[in-house]
C-alpha cells in the first residue's frame, strides 16, 4: 500500500499532481502531467470550478512502463462531503507499445550546417547515445550531455 499527499475533492490538475506525483516518481521512476474536465450537474462539461461538481482527472506518465501501475485504489477522507471513484489502469491504459528499432539524431551547428549522430537503438543507454551523436556531429564533441535514455 503507497500513499500520496493529501489531495482536495475539488483540487486544480495541479494539486492533484502535486499529491501523486511523488508516488509515481518512487515506484516507477516517471514525472506524470494530470489533465481535468469538470462536469456541472446536468453531465455538461465546464470550465467553471463553482458549477463543476463533478472533477475528472486524467494522469498521464512521461514513460512507459512495464505491467500496470495500480491494482486497487483506496481512498481516506478527511471529510465526508464529498463522493470518490477510481479507474484503474487495466480499464482505461492507453500507452502504446515500447519503441523499437533504430534512430538517430540531427545536429544543426551555429551556421546552419546539418549533420547526423550516427544510427542506434532505442534501446540504448545514455553513454552509448552520448557516444553516437559526438561520433556523427563532429561540431558536438564535448558540447553535448546525454540524460535519462532508457529501454522505452
Amino acid at each position: 500500500m503507497k500513499t500520496s499527499g493529501q489531495i482536495s475533492a475539488n483540487a486544480t490538475a495541479d494539486e492533484f499532481k502535486a499529491g501523486i506525483e511523488q508516488l509515481y516518481k518512487d515506484n516507477w521512476g516517471t514525472g506524470i502531467n494530470c489533465n481535468l474536465t469538470m462536469f456541472d450537474e446536468d453531465g455538461v462539461e465546464t470550465d467553471n470550478f463553482t458549477l463543476g461538481v463533478t472533477r475528472v482527472y486524467d494522469t498521464e506518465l512521461h514513460n512507459l512502463i512495464t505491467g500496470k501501475t495500480w491494482s486497487k485504489i483506496s481512498f481516506l477522507p478527511i471529510t465526508t462531503e464529498s463522493e470518490f471513484n477510481a479507474t484503474l489502469p487495466e480499464d482505461i491504459q492507453l500507452s502504446a507499445p515500447p519503441l523499437s528499432g533504430r534512430m538517430r539524431i540531427k545536429c544543426v551547428d551555429e551556421d546552419g550546417m546539418i549533420s547526423y549522430s550516427n544510427t542506434f537503438d532505442f534501446s540504448h543507454d545514455a553513454n552509448y547515445v552520448n557516444h553516437y551523436l559526438q561520433s556523427g556531429c563532429s561540431k558536438f564533441y564535448d558540447a553535448t550531455e546525454v540524460h535519462d535514455t532508457n529501454e522505452f
